[in-house]
């Protein structure tokens, strides 16, 4: 599973020269992707595509939690059921399936997580957001870099990603 850093640039001119910079450590152009207010000049930037502009992993994320919540109040339901007509195997079913959920939510929670409506407002007054999609032993020296050579970045946090995102 990758991370993706968020930075917010003032204007195209700090992106481009960041963008070139992180290639020139070796981070790979497919690995950056901009967004910007919409009607933007974006030439000679890596756009987003389309997938990562509509904040797919947020609505993944919803669903997800969505599904895990409704499965642990239908299990909780049968577990009730099953113990009140003795139903010792359905209730140890559904109960092995309430401990899946809680392990599943535990886990959800500490995955990092943003969303693009955070973004919303940098957008509308003309900023830029570079996301950097990179394997957890790459966060630190991309971070440190950023943030030592370009005063001007804002940092805007860290979500999860993964390889194929880009596409």
């Amino acid at each position: 599973m990758y991370r993706r850093l968020f930075y917010i640039f003032p204007d195209k001119e700090s992106v481009l020269q960041v963008i070139s910079e992180l290639r020139q450590i070796k981070i790979p152009s497919s690995q950056m992707h901009i967004i910007a207010k919409p009607g933007s000049d974006m030439s000679d930037l890596p756009e987003a595509t389309s997938w990562q502009k509509e904040d797919l992993h947020s609505k993944v994320e919803t669903y997800a939690w969505n599904l895990n919540l409704v499965l642990f109040s239908i299990m909780l339901i049968v577990f009730i059921y099953a113990l009140s007509f003795e139903a010792t195997a359905w209730a140890l079913i559904a109960g092995l399936i309430m401990i899946a959920c809680v392990f599943a939510g535990y886990q959800y929670i500490h995955i990092p997580s943003l969303s693009l409506n955070e973004f919303k407002a940098a957008f509308q007054h003309g900023e830029i957001l570079l996301m950097v999609d990179l394997p957890k032993n790459q966060l630190k020296k991309v971070d440190d870099y950023i943030h030592q050579h370009h005063a001007e970045a804002v940092e805007g946090g860290v979500s999860w990603t993964s390889e194929y995102s880009k596409m």
